[in-house]
C-alpha cells in the first residue's frame, strides 16, 4: 500500500485574502509516454473482459492512473494544491459521475489486483522521474484559496492561514493588528481591523469539515501585536509578530488545543507556551492577603470561614501573611531586582526554543518576557507607593523611593537596543512606570523625569504613551511637549491625535441602533444639552464612572427638561449589550441607550471624535455643537456643577440638519 502524505512546504500554504482576484489556471499535461502506457494497458484489458460486465474498464484504469498521477505529487506541493488539469477526465468529474460508484464496485470485485499494480507502477514512476511537476500556482489572493504567496524572503507583510475545528458556525474571522503600538491598553494608534469569510474545507484542503480562513497583508513593515476572534470568541490575543511572518494555525475547539505550523511557527508556539505557563501559575498560586495583624484580619468570622474552606476544598487556596510594610517593600524590591529569575518557568520555555529561532527573534522575545515580568514588578511597587502616600507614611515612603530608584537606574544601564523595544509594549510599560517613580522620588514633573532619566531613543514612546492616556491634559501643555519629540512619526501622530479636535463644531451624524435593535440616527435626539457616555461590557472603569459620577448626575438632573444622557455601547454583540442594560451597572433605563450596530469600537465615527479609550464622554449643546470632549471624567458634584454652568449660560435651539 502506498501512503500519500500531505506536506507543508515553504513559502507557505494556500491562502485567500479579502482582496479577491481572478486567476487563470495553468494546467499540467502528463507526459506523452504516460498516456501511451495507459492506452497500451487499457486495450488488452477491455478485449479480455466481457462487455456486459466491464465495458468501461479501460476508462476506469485511465481514471485511476490519472488520479494516482495527481495524488503522487501532493507531497511535493503545499497542502491543498489546485487540481485544475486539462485532461479529458479529471478526478472531479470522475467522482461526480452518477454511475461511477456502481462501475467502481464491479471493477474492484474482479480486477482489484490489476488496478493496484497500475496504481503503484504509475505513482512510483512519476515520483522518481517527475518530482517537480507543478499545478496551478499564483502569487495573488484567489477565490479558490489555492495560491502560494512569495513572502519567503521578504521582510514585510503578514500571512496567516487558519483552520478551526468546531461544532459552532463561524462564518467570519476577525483579525486585529496593532503595528508599532504606542499604547496597547488604549490601542493607539488605532488598530487595523480585517475580516475574512470562512470556507468549509474538504478532503482536497486537508481540512475536511473545518472552517478555513486566510489573511495576507502585503504592506506591513513594523513589529506589533495581533489578535484573532471568531464570533465573540477570542482565538489568540496580543501575539507579537515580525514583518514577513508566515503562519499556519489550527484551533481544535472540541479538545481545546492550538497548534502551529509554517516557517514562523516556532516564534508563535513559544509565545503560546509562555502564556500557558503564566495561566498555570495563576491557577495554582494561592490568593495572598498580606497584613500587619493576622489575628485582627481573621477576627471576622466570615473571612476566617472562607480562608478555612479554601484549604479543604478544590477552590483556590487563600493564604494570609503577617507582613510588615518593610517586609512587603523588600519583597517587591527583590522581584524587581531579578526579572530574569530562572525560577520563572517562562524563561525555561523560551530557552528551549533558542535553536529554533533566529537571533533577532530570540532577542525580541527575551525583551518581551523580561519586560512583562519587570512590568508586573514595577507596577506592584507603584501601587505600594500610592498606598504609602495615602497613609502619609512619608518616612517609609522616602526610603522606599530611594531604594527603588537605585534598582531601576541599574536596569536602565542594561536596556535592550531600541529595535527590540520599539513596539514591544510590555517593556515600554516597564519604562513608563519607572519614569513615574523617578518623578515621585525627585519631586519633579513626569515629563522632566522622562527627559532627564530615560535614554534618548526611548523617550518619545513614553511621552506619547502618557499623552494618549491623559486626554484631559491642558492643550497648551501638549503644544509645549510636541517639539520635544525627536521621532517624526510619533510627533505627527500626537499632533493629529490630540490637537485635531471637533471642539466648537457641530458633531457629525452617526448610524446607530436602539434597544429594539432598530436603526436610528444621532441627530434624532438633539435639541437638549446632551452628555454622551461611551462604554463596553466588561469595562471596570466604565462601571466605576457610572457608580461614582454618571448615576448620581442622572438622579440630580432627572427633572431637568433641558438635559439628557445618551449612553452608547461599543459592544459587538447585541445580546451582550442588552444583558448589560438589564443589569444596570453601566447605564439606566432613564438614559437614551444606543448601540454601534455590531461595529464595536471600529465604527469610523468613533475615531473621528477621538474615542479610543473607555469610558469617554462628549458634551453637546442643544444645537449639536461639541462643547467639551475632555475633562468630563469627574466626581458627581464637579460634573453636575460643570453641566449646570453650561445649561444656565445660553439658550440654544434645535438645529436643522437636513
Amino acid at each position: 500500500m502506498i501512503t500519500i502524505k500531505q506536506t507543508f512546504q515553504t513559502p507557505f500554504p494556500p491562502y485567500q485574502t479579502s482582496h479577491r482576484q481572478e486567476t487563470k489556471s495553468q494546467s499540467s499535461t502528463p507526459p506523452s509516454w504516460f498516456l501511451s502506457l495507459v492506452s497500451w494497458f487499457s486495450n488488452p484489458v477491455s478485449w479480455f473482459f466481457s462487455k456486459s460486465r466491464l465495458s468501461l474498464l479501460a476508462s476506469h484504469i485511465y481514471s485511476l492512473a490519472t488520479f494516482s498521477y495527481l495524488m503522487s505529487h501532493i507531497s511535493n506541493l503545499p497542502s491543498s494544491p489546485s487540481l485544475l488539469v486539462s485532461w479529458p477526465l479529471t478526478p472531479g468529474t470522475w467522482l461526480s459521475c452518477p454511475k461511477s460508484q456502481t462501475y467502481l464496485t464491479r471493477v474492484r470485485s474482479h480486477i482489484s489486483s490489476l488496478i493496484s499494480q497500475v496504481y503503484i507502477l504509475a505513482s512510483l514512476t512519476l515520483i522518481f522521474f517527475f518530482p517537480k511537476v507543478a499545478f496551478t500556482q499564483t502569487t495573488t489572493g484567489t477565490e479558490s484559496q489555492h495560491s502560494v504567496p512569495l513572502t519567503q524572503n521578504k521582510k514585510s507583510g503578514l500571512l496567516i492561514y487558519g483552520q478551526i475545528y468546531t461544532h459552532q458556525k463561524y462564518p467570519v474571522v476577525e483579525l486585529e493588528i496593532l503595528p508599532n503600538p504606542i499604547d496597547l491598553i488604549s490601542k493607539n494608534p488605532s488598530p487595523i481591523s480585517l475580516k475574512a469569510d470562512t470556507k468549509i474545507g474538504n478532503v482536497w484542503d486537508g481540512a475536511n469539515g473545518e472552517h478555513i480562513f486566510t489573511f495576507h497583508l502585503t504592506d506591513l513593515n513594523q513589529n506589533g501585536f495581533f489578535s484573532l476572534r471568531a464570533d465573540e470568541n477570542t482565538l489568540i490575543s496580543n501575539f507579537l509578530y515580525n514583518p514577513g511572518d508566515s503562519l499556519k494555525i489550527r484551533f481544535d475547539q472540541t479538545t481545546g488545543t492550538t497548534v502551529f505550523s509554517g516557517p514562523s511557527a516556532p516564534f508563535f508556539e513559544v509565545q503560546y507556551l509562555m502564556k500557558r505557563e503564566k495561566a498555570k501559575q495563576e491557577l495554582s498560586r494561592p490568593m495572598v492577603f498580606a497584613t500587619d495583624d493576622k489575628a485582627k484580619f481573621l477576627s471576622n468570622q466570615n473571612v476566617a470561614l472562607t480562608v478555612k474552606e479554601s484549604k479543604t476544598t478544590w477552590r483556590k487556596e487563600i493564604t494570609v501573611l503577617e507582613q510588615t510594610i518593610e517586609q512587603k517593600n523588600r519583597e517587591l524590591l527583590l522581584n524587581l531586582s531579578n526579572p530574569t529569575n530562572p525560577s520563572d518557568p517562562r524563561w525555561h520555555v523560551l530557552s528551549g526554543f533558542k535553536d529554533d529561532l533566529k537571533e533577532d527573534k530570540y532577542q525580541m522575545l527575551q525583551t518581551w518576557l523580561g519586560g512583562t515580568i519587570a512590568r508586573e514588578a514595577v507596577y506592584g511597587i507603584y501601587v505600594q507607593i500610592l498606598n504609602l502616600e495615602a497613609k502619609n507614611n512619608h518616612q517609609v515612603l522616602n526610603s522606599f523611593l530611594s531604594e527603588v530608584s537605585i534598582v531601576l537606574k541599574g536596569h536602565l544601564k542594561e536596556i535592550p537596543p531600541i529595535q527590540y523595544v520599539q513596539g514591544n509594549d510590555p517593556y515600554l510599560e516597564f519604562l513608563y512606570y519607572a519614569a513615574r517613580i523617578f518623578a515621585k522620588a525627585d519631586n519633579k514633573d513626569w515629563h522632566k523625569a522622562i527627559l532627564e532619566d530615560i535614554p534618548a531613543p526611548y523617550r518619545d514612546f513614553l511621552l506619547a504613551k502618557h499623552l494618549v492616556r491623559q486626554k484631559d491634559l491642558d492643550k497648551s501643555l501638549i503644544v509645549e511637549w510636541i517639539p520635544l519629540f525627536q521621532n517624526e512619526e510619533i510627533r505627527t501622530f500626537i499632533n493629529n491625535y490630540l490637537l485635531s479636535s471637533n471642539l466648537g463644531k457641530i458633531i457629525d451624524d452617526a448610524a446607530l441602533q436602539n434597544s429594539d435593535l432598530k436603526p436610528v440616527r444621532l441627530y434624532d435626539y438633539l435639541g437638549k444639552w446632551t452628555l454622551i457616555d461611551f462604554w463596553y461590557t466588561g469595562c471596570s472603569a466604565c462601571i466605576k464612572y457610572y457608580e461614582k459620577s454618571l448615576g448620581p448626575l442622572e438622579k440630580s438632573l432627572t427633572t431637568n427638561p433641558d438635559f439628557q444622557i445618551i449612553s452608547i455601547s461599543v459592544d459587538k454583540s447585541p445580546e451582550k449589550w442588552l444583558k448589560s442594560l438589564e443589569k444596570g451597572t453601566y447605564t439606566s433605563s432613564h438614559a437614551i441607550n444606543l448601540f454601534t450596530a455590531g461595529e464595536g469600537h471600529h465604527l469610523p465615527w468613533l475615531n473621528e471624535n477621538n474615542i479610543f479609550g473607555y469610558p469617554s464622554q462628549i458634551l453637546l449643546s442643544p444645537d449639536g455643537i461639541v462643547v467639551k470632549n475632555t475633562g468630563l471624567n469627574l466626581p458627581a458634584d464637579a460634573l453636575l456643577e460643570l453641566i449646570l454652568s453650561h445649561i444656565n449660560s445660553i439658550n440654544h435651539t434645535k438645529p436643522n440638519h437636513n
